[in-house]
């Protein structure tokens, strides 16, 4: 579930040379809007993709607003999570108010472990209007327990049905967490595309890291996947 194959794209890389930047397919034309919770230190990848003319919908609690207003965008102070209150609100509740009848949708999310609830409760209708998915995805030492690999299964199981993945960058933030003959980044940022905007589907024959990747922590030593992923 979490091989990774070429589906027919050049991929570029948007944002900064460091933490914040994602790798996607060349496909920006056909995005008309982008969501992105979990606003963090850097609004760089929101501020290039708003240069393409797509609109960006931004959404975090922890901070008043972003800090970059050079650009034009949407927030709301509220983190994405799997309910709606006062502090929280769903990927669906949050779409359908800004964006309900729309099929050409871009998810940027680093939500600091919260993404697996996002996806687990998120419906398929959803999720199907996104073209591209950039997710990071963090706690991959659960892994080693059965509880982890449960929530972890059926998460991909159901990007799996919709979605192919692209790319895999391991951020080196964590190092790699070890089992049985298994060596797996803690954290990971993934590119999924649409199954119905893929042209082919041929898996990738252990070619990364690309020579757009680029560390996330520049100061760390660098991680890479191993041949289990290709």
């Amino acid at each position: 579930k979490l091989k990774i194959f070429d589906t027919g794209y050049n991929l570029i890389r948007i944002g900064p040379d460091s933490d914040g930047g994602y790798v996607l397919p060349d496909i920006l034309d056909e995005i008309e809007y982008c969501y992105s919770p979990g606003v963090g230190h850097t609004s760089e990848f929101e501020k290039q993709i708003s240069k393409q003319n797509i609109k960006c919908f931004l959404a975090d609690n922890n901070v008043e607003k972003p800090k970059d207003n050079s650009f034009q965008f949407n927030f709301l102070k509220k983190n994405l999570n799997s309910f709606t209150d006062n502090d929280n609100i769903t990927l669906d509740e949050w779409v359908m108010i800004n964006t309900p009848e729309n099929y050409k949708l871009l998810l940027q999310m680093d939500i600091e472990g919260s993404e697996i609830d996002v996806i687990l409760n998120t419906s398929m209708s959803t999720l199907l209007k996104f073209k591209i998915l950039l997710i990071e995805f963090h706690d991959f030492d659960f892994l080693k327990t059965m509880f982890g690999i449960r929530i972890l299964n059926n998460a991909f199981e159901k990007l799996n049905k919709s979605f192919t993945v692209c790319h895999i960058h391991p951020n080196n933030c964590c190092g790699y967490t070890r089992f049985s003959n298994y060596k797996i980044p803690k954290v990971m940022e993934f590119t999924f595309i649409r199954n119905d905007l893929v042209t082919k589907k041929n898996k990738i024959l252990d070619n990364l890291p690309l020579s757009i990747d680029k560390k996330n922590v520049k100061d760390k030593k660098d991680i890479f996947l191993s041949e289990v992923f290709f």
